[in-house]
């Protein structure tokens, strides 16, 4: 399976928060042996330019999960998040290609070495420890079962040798990864009023290095650069060949919204920037879009 291309990579690690305005309710709530679902889309445009040739790609993923409470202090939750099912596609000049895990097996794009990796989310259940007064994510567990699952789904080439994505997925997938992921989906505005860090990188093989931030205004939203930092750097590929360059002109807004009973009901956003690459000799202008919402959805 070859690695997913820079923009497949930038999607699936953008999850930031959302908008709406006025009062601020106090915090998310989970009531224990409650069940709600939802469903998770995410979007993303791509358009590159180069040489004066001009290219677009076009990702959706959709992620339809169950989330229940469990019982925890009152400055606590605990939430169990279950993936009942997941699709996804990428479209682009050369080839269209779809995964879905509601289709029989192989049939689902599971060989697809760009989105078949997704696969893995199905059926597994994490467990999120968080603080409902700010959505911070103190901990995941069960992010051990999705890197079971890549490794069946792209098993070793020869017996006694490593999985090919194992340590990819292991990284991907580890506590510390999911809780920054979750904490972004699930931030409230903080209680000081003071911005918000969006870390676009973490890691030792981070391909963004440093931050954005996100102000709020009453349950809405806006995001930019720091003040003063014109853009960040940003690495793609390591040796011998690098694909290095600058990200700049990034924005964004959301908003979110709770339920009546202190479920989360909407959580979305959208985030625009641009990036600008030298691949070996070759300068590339690369324009992004991302779109992303978690919504509340009624199972008749």
């Amino acid at each position: 399976m070859r690695r997913p291309s820079a923009s497949v990579v930038l999607l699936l690690s953008a999850l930031p928060a959302l908008a709406a305005t006025g009062e601020v309710p106090a915090g998310w709530s989970f009531p224990p042996d409650q069940v709600r679902f939802y469903v998770y889309t995410l979007n993303q445009d791509t358009t590159f330019a180069s040489a004066g040739d001009t290219l677009k790609y076009t990702s959706s993923f959709t992620w339809k999960l169950g989330m229940s409470g469990q019982p925890a202090a009152a400055e606590r939750a605990k939430v169990n998040v279950t993936g009942i099912r997941i699709q996804a596609s990428h479209r682009g000049p050369d080839r269209t290609v779809e995964i879905d895990s509601s289709r029989a097996p192989g049939e689902r794009g599971e060989q697809d070495p760009l989105l078949g990796g997704l696969l893995a989310l199905h059926g597994v259940t994490l467990t999120l420890d968080l603080d409902p007064r700010t959505g911070q994510v103190a901990g995941v567990s069960g992010g051990e079962a999705i890197v079971a699952n890549v490794n069946r789904l792209v098993p070793a080439a020869f017996p006694g040798e490593p999985p090919p994505l194992d340590a990819a997925a292991r990284q991907t997938y580890s506590a510390e990864a999911l809780a920054r992921w979750w904490t972004q989906a699930l931030a409230r505005p903080p209680a000081d009023g003071k911005p918000q860090t969006i870390a676009l990188g973490a890691g030792p093989t981070a391909l963004i290095e440093g931050s954005a931030e996100r102000r709020w205004t009453g349950l809405a939203w806006t995001a930019a650069l720091p003040a003063g930092t014109a853009h960040l750097p940003v690495r793609l590929s390591p040796d011998p060949n690098p694909v290095e360059g600058k990200l700049h002109g990034l924005s964004g807004e959301g908003r979110i919204e709770s339920a009546a009973d202190g479920w989360p009901d909407l959580i979305e956003g959208r985030l625009t920037f641009t990036l600008t690459l030298t691949a070996l000799t070759q300068p590339v202008e690369q324009k992004n879009e991302i779109r992303w919402r978690l919504k509340q959805v009624q199972v008749k």
